[in-house]
C-alpha cells in the first residue's frame, strides 16, 4: 500500500464509523420525539423528552470529535513512527564519508593518479563501495569491497593520458558520489550530503 493511502486509511475508517453511528443515533431520537408527537392530545412530547432527545445527539456529537481527535493523534503516531524508522535507517549511511580526493602530478605537469579516502564511522561493514570523481564528463572509479564499521580505505586510479589531459582541463570542478551496499539496502551519497536509496545497482557495484 502507498505510504499517502496508509497515513489517512484508518483515521478515515474510524470517523467514517463513528459519523455513521451519529447520523443512525440522531436519526433514532427524532423518530421517537416524532413518533410521540402523535400520540393523543394530552400526550404530546414533554420538555423532558426533547431533553433526552438532544443530550442523546450531544453524546453523538462528543463521540464524534472524540474519535476525530483520536483519529489525528493515531495518524501523528504512525507518520512519528515512520520518521524516526527512516532516522534510524539513515545512520549508518551518513557516516560513510568521503574525503578530499588527492590528485599526484607527474612529468609534464599531467595528473597521473587519484587517490580518494573514504571512511565508514557507522556501527555496520559496508560492501561494494564505489566512489565515482566526475568532473564535465570525465569520471574516475574507485572500488573497495568491504569497509568495517571505523574503517577507512585509500583508493587509488592510476589515471592515462587522455583522461589526464581533459581531467586537467576542467578541474578544479568536481564531484564525488559514493555508492555502498549495507544491511538495509543499496545507498548513494554525492559530495557528502544526504544519502539516498537507490533502486537500479550500477554495473560497477557487481551484484549484491
Amino acid at each position: 500500500m502507498a505510504p499517502d493511502r496508509d497515513r489517512w486509511i484508518r483515521p478515515l475508517a474510524i470517523a467514517a464509523i463513528v459519523l455513521g453511528l451519529g447520523a443512525s443515533g440522531l436519526f433514532v431520537a427524532v423518530v421517537i420525539v416524532w413518533a410521540k408527537s402523535f400520540g393523543p392530545a394530552d400526550e404530546a412530547p414533554k420538555v423532558t423528552d426533547w431533553l433526552q432527545a438532544w443530550a442523546s445527539v450531544g453524546a453523538l456529537v462528543a463521540g464524534l470529535l472524540a474519535a476525530i481527535f483520536t483519529g489525528g493523534l493515531l495518524r501523528y503516531e504512525i507518520s512519528e513512527g515512520r520518521r524516526a524508522r527512516r532516522e534510524q535507517e539513515l545512520v549508518g549511511p551518513r557516516a560513510v564519508i568521503s574525503g578530499i580526493p588527492d590528485f599526484e602530478y607527474g612529468d609534464g605537469g599531467l595528473i597521473k593518479r587519484v587517490s580518494l579516502c573514504v571512511y565508514n564511522y557507522g556501527p555496520a561493514p559496508i560492501r561494494r563501495v564505489l566512489a565515482v570523481i566526475e568532473s564535465s564528463g570525465t569520471r574516475i572509479t574507485l572500488f573497495a569491497p568491504v569497509l568495517g564499521p571505523g574503517d577507512s580505505e585509500d583508493l587509488t586510479w592510476l589515471i592515462e593520458r587522455d583522461a589526464a589531459e581533459a581531467l586537467e582541463e576542467s578541474l578544479p570542478a568536481y564531484t564525488v558520489a559514493l555508492m555502498f551496499i549495507d544491511s538495509t539496502a543499496l545507498w548513494s551519497r554525492v559530495d557528502n550530503g544526504e544519502p539516498k536509496k537507490l533502486t537500479i545497482l550500477p554495473e560497477e557495484v557487481g551484484p549484491r
